[in-house]
């Protein structure tokens, strides 16, 4: 069985997102994993893209989540707390790591 990842995380948000995302599902591939990330989903509107990102959650076997402070707080990014409190609600395992930069 490959293990399905979710790369939960600020990255969307980077200038480059759809080449950060590749990035780290190459990592994830490189470690015989599926990176499972946001922005492969087609959706537009608020409504779709939470509901694909829970599509992906459910599908995952463990969710890991990029905390590091979000535009210049001391805290992450508020959606992937959301991710990360929905994994949880699932029973989905969660990893949390923090960046620098």
């Amino acid at each position: 069985m490959t293990v399905k990842i979710y790369l939960a995380g600020p990255g969307v948000f980077h200038p480059e997102s759809i080449n950060y995302g590749k990035k780290l599902k190459k990592c994830c591939e490189d470690n015989g994993c599926i990176g499972l990330y946001p922005f492969d989903n087609v959706a537009t509107t608020y409504l779709e893209i939470k509901e694909k990102n829970e599509q992906k959650i459910r599908s995952s076997d463990v969710l890991i989540a990029d905390v590091r402070p979000f535009r210049g707080t001391v805290e992450p990014d508020s959606g992937t707390i959301y991710e990360i409190g929905f994994a949880s609600a699932l029973g989905i395992p969660v990893v949390l790591y923090s960046r620098n930069s």
